[in-house]
């Protein structure tokens, strides 16, 4: 290579450059662009429980992470302490103030995971029954 230009001065030196530009990166095309016949890959989400492949996993996740009551101190807590506070403060600031009100919020939802639970083992059990009977 030429010091000097930066020129390669064989054609070995071009495949040795750093600088050569590799190919370039690839751009999903958009479904209206697509052509007809051609299949497009799918990529999968990512799973929220971070098990990946497993079918049902994200919904058996989404049922033991589901906190309605939780949410609705939140929406309390958001409603009551608008502002500049965030959202933490707003949270304490809420369970501090009315604390048999949040008492009551992670009672329910540790009942609503309970119940959940109660069904999905209970669905389960039935289908192994099912198959093994």
């Amino acid at each position: 290579m030429d010091e000097l230009t930066g020129e390669p001065t064989s054609p070995n030196d071009a495949a040795d450059d750093e600088t050569t530009p590799a190919d370039p990166p690839k751009v999903p095309v958009p479904a209206s662009e697509a052509r007809k016949g051609v299949q497009q890959p799918v990529e999968l989400a990512d799973s929220p429980s971070g098990i990946d492949g497993e079918p049902g996993a994200g919904t058996l996740s989404g049922f033991l992470t589901y906190y309605p009551f939780l949410r609705l101190f939140c929406a309390v807590a958001h409603k009551q302490f608008p502002g500049s506070h965030r959202p933490e403060t707003r949270v304490a600031r809420l369970r501090e103030h009315h604390p048999k009100f949040y008492g009551f919020c992670i009672a329910m939802d540790l009942l609503v995971v309970l119940i959940c639970t109660v069904i999905l083992l209970t669905a389960a059990t039935v289908a192994l029954y099912k198959t093994l009977s």
